[in-house]
């Protein structure tokens, strides 16, 4: 069974500069949601689209993240 951790405390375990960035676009409201892995905080942290970096940045990250590779 996977652990569930709040999308803010994931985030702690992504390297820089992502790390950075994805706490700099967290969504107040999503901070505390409960997910069961880094991929799904990323999904659920923020709006990928209306993010600086933009969504195509997040989705390579996210896609990363979903196949083990490293970012």
């Amino acid at each position: 069974m996977k652990t569930e951790k709040k999308i803010k405390d994931w985030y702690k375990h992504l390297k820089q500069p992502i790390k950075n960035q994805a706490i700099t676009n967290l969504n107040t409201s999503c901070k505390n949601i409960k997910v069961n892995n880094l991929s799904d905080a990323i999904m659920l942290g923020f709006d990928w689209k209306s993010s600086k970096e933009g969504f195509e940045y997040w989705n390579n990250v996210y896609e990363s993240l979903e196949n083990n590779e490293e970012i």
